[in-house]
């Protein structure tokens, strides 16, 4: 995994799995009674998990078989937590903008719409990169792959 596993595009850092949330946003405006209103939002997320995948060989090691599949279990949970956050984000977003006031002119409403929505997303991934920190990214619930012989331990 620390050879060959995705590398995740926030940290730079290959992991044993990986799940990016990108979060996106369009809206309308129209000027209202001399001001700037929403008009329309939407708000959309795309979410990306990248895990690893092992064909077992023929003559492979049934132990092996047997902690793949409790650790892909366990790599399955911890990339679903990032995942909530990636939800959690976008919904967060959608609030912030829709708790903005009317703004003077339109432009000035755009710049305070993605200003608001940027802070979301920096505050949520910080909420990913602590969730990452307290877990040893997910080692200390249980992602690790211990493999004997001359290999060492893998997370």
């Amino acid at each position: 995994m620390q050879a060959l596993g995705p590398v995740g595009s926030a940290t730079g850092q290959r992991a044993a799995g990986y799940t990016d949330a990108q979060v996106s946003w369009r809206h309308a405006r129209e000027m209202d009674d001399g001001a700037c209103r929403l008009r329309e939002l939407e708000v959309d997320v795309a979410i990306v998990t990248t895990l690893p995948e092992w064909v077992r060989p023929r003559n492979g090691r049934s132990g092996l078989a047997v902690q793949w599949k409790s650790f892909m279990a366990k790599l399955r949970a911890h990339e679903a937590t990032h995942r909530q956050h990636g939800l959690q984000s976008a919904a967060a977003v959608r609030e912030a903008i829709l708790a903005l006031p009317p703004q003077s002119d339109c432009r000035r409403l755009a710049q305070t719409i993605d200003r608001a929505a940027r802070r979301e997303i920096r505050r949520h991934a910080a909420l990913s990169r602590r969730y990452d920190a307290l877990t040893d990214f997910g080692a200390k619930e249980g992602v690790r792959l211990e493999v004997r012989g001359p290999a060492q331990t893998t997370r």
